[in-house]
């Protein structure tokens, strides 16, 4: 029990899928935003290191401390730039997620690495250390990693700024001594929960919308056939406008018969298997169930002897139902267009039952 308290407190356990990418996508959003300010931030000193001094500056910069400072400028750019382009095609789902957590890694060390230098000659300056405190802030609470990792991060980023600070010729304060383990708790806490909080938030979201996608997904399709119901027919009437169409109703002959004889549970079964040879042979966006055993075929651009040899196929092998259809040519300009050719395919469906049933007529 306590184990596993501490794998789930360190974040041990392996994500689910769906909740790792929702992190990393989340990750990658944060990523550009942060990158893109420090990219700005950085270049503006690097170019300001070139600029001369100031009439009547009396300080003297050295040129081997310009170097390390330009150095360090046009690390944290190229780094935050790298991670910048990984969080964008992050984005696009061209990257995975090792890929994501090492760029992201990266940049974070080397802000640490920047955040370290700059903050010990601050320190020694007699000036504060917030520029290494600020990159401990970013990286503890601006993204979301597992908190083993964050955890690994801040107390080797702590224990190498201490003794860089130790060995400086300053030293290290008392004040500073109580300061640096506080806030390092504070860090490793305040991630924690924020990660925890935000896992939950990743998948009440996730559960969500698959939610959704479920309800439209049902208020789309018959659910005893699967295939789109009229609903989702009067959703895609007007993505065929302006364009040929070959439009079929057909249903199954003596349907009410068969389902008299053998009961509904037969009748079921076969109006599973005709709508599974619709789907098969013409496409499952292309098929609806129109009504009791009617169905309805709308192609756009389609090729009458494509569609020919499809019924061809939907006959065979088949030996329980024979089934008859209607079907019609032409162009849609309005949702009356429409309309009207679904009704010249509902006549010739009744001219195929009129003339023996077991064909299709066009």
């Amino acid at each position: 029990m306590i184990l596993n308290k501490i794998i789930d407190f360190l974040g041990f356990k392996k994500l689910d899928p769906e909740v790792q990418d929702f992190l990393d996508k989340y990750n990658a959003r944060t990523g550009i935003i942060i990158s893109a300010i420090i990219i700005l931030m950085e270049i503006f000193f690097l170019v300001f290191s070139f600029m001369p001094p100031l009439k009547g500056s009396s300080h003297a910069v050295d040129s081997l401390w310009l170097l390390k400072h330009r150095l360090f400028y046009a690390l944290m750019v190229l780094s935050a730039a790298q991670f910048a382009l990984v969080s964008f095609f992050m984005l696009k789902n061209k990257v995975n997620h090792f890929f994501m957590q090492f760029s992201m890694l990266l940049m974070l060390v080397v802000s640490v690495c920047f955040g370290i230098y700059i903050s010990r000659q601050d320190y020694i300056a007699g000036e504060q250390i917030l520029v290494f405190l600020t990159i401990m802030v970013m990286s503890s609470c601006g993204f979301f990693i597992k908190p083993y990792i964050i955890i690994i991060l801040i107390t080797a980023s702590f224990l190498i700024f201490y003794n860089v600070m130790k060995i400086s010729s300053v030293g290290v304060s008392f004040a500073t001594k109580a300061n640096l383990p506080i806030f390092w708790f504070l860090l490793v806490t305040v991630h924690n929960v924020l990660y925890k909080h935000f896992i939950n938030i990743a998948e009440k979201s996730i559960s969500n919308e698959k939610l959704s996608k479920q309800l439209l997904y049902f208020s789309m399709h018959d659910t005893l056939t699967d295939v789109k119901n009229r609903h989702a027919l009067r959703e895609d009437f007007l993505k065929c406008l302006n364009k040929p169409l070959l439009l079929m109703l057909t249903d199954i002959d003596d349907f009410k018969g068969i389902n008299d004889t053998y009961g509904h549970e037969k009748g079921d079964a076969i109006l599973k298997d005709f709508s599974s040879r619709l789907k098969e042979n013409f496409g499952e966006e292309f098929c609806y169930r129109y009504g009791g055993d009617e169905f309805l075929v709308m192609i756009p651009h389609a090729d009458e002897i494509d569609f020919l040899l499809g019924i061809k196929k939907c006959r065979e092998p088949n030996n329980e139902f024979t089934f008859s259809g209607g079907y019609i040519m032409g162009i849609a300009h309005t949702e009356d267009d429409l309309r009207a050719l679904v009704a010249r395919a509902d006549k010739n469906l009744y001219e195929a039952k009129r003339n023996g049933k077991n064909r299709v007529i066009g």
